[in-house]
């Protein structure tokens, strides 16, 4: 049984306790390694949406309508896309995901090349629709396998940093869609996403999503042990001098209750000689 001393301080020459596993590890391939790709490529198309609406025909006021009109798309889907990823699973809601995404995108190429025209308008107004979707399926597929997977002391961290993963992605997109939109005009930045979001899919294919029951077993299994301390051993060495100063795990001789009845005693002791005697033998004298 491993010593301790009243002040709860273990012995530093006993190995510590095993410290869990993070089951964040398990999910960095074909979770965080996939969203931050995902978050790249649909961060390379924010800078370029407004422009290249305004390409395709459209007037300012309702280039930045279909912009809005993303967004909302995406609010107003959000419980139906939650409700079909958890009846087909989160690797299905991926696939579709990206698939959708490849669409839609090469539906915005088609009409990038007939500017001007009223059914190219509409076909990039409806691309636009659908990719804003295909990006709210990735996002409630990855929150929702963490939700249902992760272990509880595990998965405010997880969700965290998935959402790190998704903003880095967001401040590296814009810069790849402006250097694509540099060497290959508009269409450059939608070539470019539609790369890395089959290159996302590819690590989700690849890498098989840990099961809840492979995660808390992570969880639970014992990490690296600590090693004792350099500057202190189980043994003094030969010769060496005894510290001056009692040890925290041996009680000391001056407390304790040993300690405070020699006190009492002590200081019974003392009052005794203080009090002047009353005996006979030196009334008398």
């Amino acid at each position: 049984m491993p010593h301790t001393s009243p002040h709860n301080h273990p012995d530093p020459t006993e190995p510590a306790a095993a410290r869990p596993h993070s089951p964040l590890i398990g999910l960095a391939l074909p979770i965080y390694v996939p969203s931050i790709i995902w978050a790249t490529s649909y961060g390379a198309l924010t800078a370029v949406m407004v422009l290249a609406a305004l390409k395709v025909g459209f007037s300012p006021t309702f280039a930045s309508l279909v912009a809005g009109l993303s967004g909302l798309v995406g609010v107003l889907t959000g419980p139906w896309i939650g409700r079909q990823t958890s009846r087909f699973g989160d690797r299905s809601a991926f696939m579709a995901g990206t698939v959708s995404a490849v669409g839609s995108l090469l539906l915005a190429l088609v009409a990038l090349g007939f500017p001007g025209r009223l059914w190219a308008q509409g076909l990039y107004l409806l691309a636009m629709l659908i990719l804003s979707v295909s990006n709210n399926i990735w996002s409630l597929a990855r929150q929702s396998y963490i939700a249902e997977s992760v272990p509880m002391r595990w998965r405010a961290r997880a969700l965290s940093m998935m959402g790190g993963m998704q903003r880095m992605g967001q401040v590296i997109g814009p810069a790849v869609g402006s250097v694509a939109i540099a060497w290959w005009s508009y269409p450059g930045s939608f070539w470019a996403q539609i790369v890395l979001a089959v290159v996302a899919m590819g690590f989700v294919v690849a890498f098989t999503l840990p099961t809840p029951t492979q995660l808390a077993e992570t969880s639970e299994s014992g990490g690296r042990r600590r090693r004792p301390y350099p500057h202190r051993s189980a043994t003094a060495p030969t010769g060496a001098r005894p510290s001056r100063w009692p040890s925290r795990s041996s009680p000391s001789p001056s407390s304790g209750p040993t300690a405070m009845s020699s006190c009492r005693c002590g200081a019974a002791s003392w009052a005794s000689r203080r009090t002047p005697s009353t005996s006979p033998s030196r009334r008398g004298r």
